[in-house]
């Protein structure tokens, strides 16, 4: 099955919950996470919720609609960020450096690029299928 099917199973299946129910089951799935054997590792996916029309599509020719879209996060440009390709593979840099040249970071069909803030308030996927997502605490 593709990822695009399994996310519009969860979305499905998650939207007949209530609002308290996703917020117990998800205080219920990082206790048990807490309880693996995975916190001597380095390396950790940030995950953060994705909010509705919080995502871009990726469209040759439609750059400066990018560009506005990241303007709308209200992000500040100065702020240092950090940026993941893999396990092995990361840089810190300038909000404003990734904005500007976007294009030359990600490569559509080939990467997933993970920017997050160093206070890990929120993050950007820059998604292989063509997708920007947007996501925050």
């Amino acid at each position: 099955m593709k990822k695009q099917t399994l996310r519009l199973n969860f979305k499905k299946k998650r939207s007949a919950f209530s609002e308290d129910k996703v917020q117990d089951l998800s205080i219920d799935i990082v206790n048990q996470v807490l309880k693996l054997n995975i916190w001597n590792y380095n390396n950790f996916h940030v995950f953060f919720p994705i909010e509705k029309n919080n995502e871009i599509d990726i469209e040759e020719g439609k750059e400066k609609k990018i560009e506005r879209w990241f303007g709308t996060l209200n992000l500040s440009l100065e702020d240092d960020v950090y940026l993941s390709w893999d396990p092995e593979t990361a840089l810190k840099t300038k909000l404003k450096y990734v904005v500007k040249y976007w294009k030359s970071l990600y490569y559509r069909d080939s990467d997933d690029l993970t920017v997050f803030s160093e206070n890990l308030n929120w993050s950007l996927l820059f998604f292989h299928e063509g997708k920007i997502y947007f996501g925050s605490k």
